[in-house]
């Protein structure tokens, strides 16, 4: 599977499950109405997780879009917490790892 297949088949799943994405809290789970994505992404002051808010709502030109708005501010140090709360599933990566 490649990394391009991997996002169109995400993408797929939060429009054709809307209402799909659980969150647990004190041992209850409660059904989300909107999806937050959250993406781990490195700045100056470590690693943080903003929000592309409402991501069910949005084409893939306007996730692109969000995400570019997101990079910016993270580089900037300008993420507040609007943009660093609220998120119903991350995406991340491991990052460089090495071995031996």
């Amino acid at each position: 599977m490649t990394l391009s297949s991997l996002r169109f088949e995400n993408l797929f799943i939060v429009t054709a499950f809307p209402r799909q994405i659980t969150v647990m809290t004190h041992g209850l789970f409660h059904i989300q109405g909107s999806h937050n994505i959250g993406v781990a992404m490195d700045t100056k002051l470590g690693l943080i997780v903003p929000n592309i808010k409402n991501v069910q709502t949005k084409s893939v030109l306007g996730i692109a879009e969000e995400l570019g708005r997101l990079q910016q501010l993270g580089l900037n140090g300008f993420l507040g917490p609007n943009e660093l709360t609220g998120g119903t599933f991350t995406l991340s990566n491991i990052g460089s790892v090495s071995c031996c």
